[in-house]
This record gives structure tokens, C-alpha cells and sequence, in this order.
């Protein structure tokens, strides 16, 4: 029988190979967890210049800040933004982005799940 060389995956990628390196954050704990473990393998390629951090909005379906009880708690959007800042992205490397379709004059308009039920 022939032998077979195995080809083993390394544990983690080559962050310098990466001109962009693109973590999506929600706003949530598994963000948070994901940012740390994240960060730090960037911190220790020498690589976190190269973090741009996104967050996907779901526009009308996020929640958004409240006041309760004279506290004010903050929304998805901002959530996300602060879990970026917290990590060490400054928030200009820090991207919100809305998926849009053609509005109905051809200008570009916030697309989401209550569109596709609209419509």
C-alpha cells in the first residue's frame, strides 16, 4: 500500500499574509469573546493596523437604545461599535454597513426583512 503524506491544516491562518483583516461584530458576548481571541492573534502578528471591524445593520429590526430608570442603555449599532473601541480599533477602522436595493426613484434604500415582507 502506497503511503500518504497527511496534510495538516496549521492551527491558526497566517495573519500577515492579509492585506484586511474583517471581524463582524454583532454587539453580543460571542462578539466580545471572538474580538479578544481575535485581537490578540493580531497584536501578536504585528497586524492590528490591518483590523477594519464591521458591523452588519439590521436597521429597523435592532434594538435601539432605551432609558430605564433614568440609565441609558445602549443600542445594537452602538454596542458593536463600542465592543470595536474597546479592543483598540479606533473608530474611524470601524465600519457599519446596511444592506440597500433600489428604491423605487432609483436612489438606493434600506433593504430588510420588513421590506421583503412588504413587499
Amino acid at each position: 500500500m502506497p503511503s500518504r503524506t497527511a496534510n495538516h491544516l496549521s492551527a491558526a491562518p497566517d495573519l500577515t499574509s492579509y492585506d484586511l483583516l474583517a471581524p463582524q461584530l454583532s454587539g453580543g458576548k460571542d462578539s466580545a469573546a471572538m474580538m479578544a481571541v481575535f485581537m490578540e492573534a493580531a497584536r501578536s502578528a504585528g497586524v492590528d493596523d490591518r483590523v477594519i471591524s464591521y458591523h452588519s445593520s439590521l436597521g429597523v429590526l435592532e434594538w435601539p437604545p432605551v432609558v430605564f430608570d433614568g440609565i441609558r442603555y445602549p443600542g445594537v449599532s452602538e454596542l458593536a461599535a463600542l465592543q470595536s473601541a474597546a479592543f483598540g480599533v479606533p473608530a474611524d477602522r470601524h465600519v457599519e454597513v446596511t444592506r440597500t436595493m433600489p428604491g423605487p426613484d432609483g436612489t438606493r434604500m434600506p433593504h430588510s426583512l420588513l421590506t421583503e415582507i412588504a413587499a
